[in-house]
């Protein structure tokens, strides 16, 4: 099935899938603020939409990316504008091989920092390493700004760290 050829009801799917990200992006999508971020959905049903005929496996690619991967693979996806990499890493997700492009070094750096971890993984100790940051940050503006009853060494709830309260 061709993109044109996608029928109001899979884009009702889709737009249907991409409302939860408006307020929270993917964990993959989140290791830069890119000012533009596109929905990661709407880029599954564009690559799914060349990948299969029916319109019920299109929509369970957009739920399960993985599913495109043995159809995608040796296929090429270009983004010339990739910007923060969202079409990028959801293309490789499902398996192409992917190519992109940006202008912006910043966009390039957030691009790539999303692929190393599509095709490498997260560090050693990252998880760690990062709430020891955002604990240190929060310790910092604690007396402007509150997360949810939240504050160091006491979240509601008894949570005694930032990490806790999550």
């Amino acid at each position: 099935m061709l993109l044109d050829s996608v029928s109001g009801s899979v884009v009702a799917a889709v737009v249907k899938l991409s409302l939860p990200e408006n307020s929270k992006r993917l964990p993959i999508h989140r290791v830069h603020r890119w000012w533009s971020r596109r929905f990661a959905a709407v880029y599954r049903m564009v690559l799914a939409s060349y990948l299969f005929e029916g319109e019920d496996e299109v929509v369970r690619a957009v739920v399960e990316p993985s599913v495109m991967r043995g159809r995608a693979r040796g296929r090429v996806f270009f983004e010339p504008m990739m910007g923060g990499g969202t079409g990028v890493v959801e293309a490789a997700l499902a398996g192409w091989d992917v190519y992109g492009v940006d202008v912006n070094p910043v966009a390039v750096l957030a691009a790539r920092a999303g692929l190393k971890i599509v095709t490498e993984g997260l560090p050693d100790g990252f998880k760690g390493r990062a709430l020891r940051v955002l604990d240190s940050a929060f310790e910092s503006v604690k007396e402007l700004w509150s997360y949810g009853g939240c504050e160091p060494g006491g979240c509601s709830g008894g949570a005694r760290r930032l990490e806790d309260c999550y």
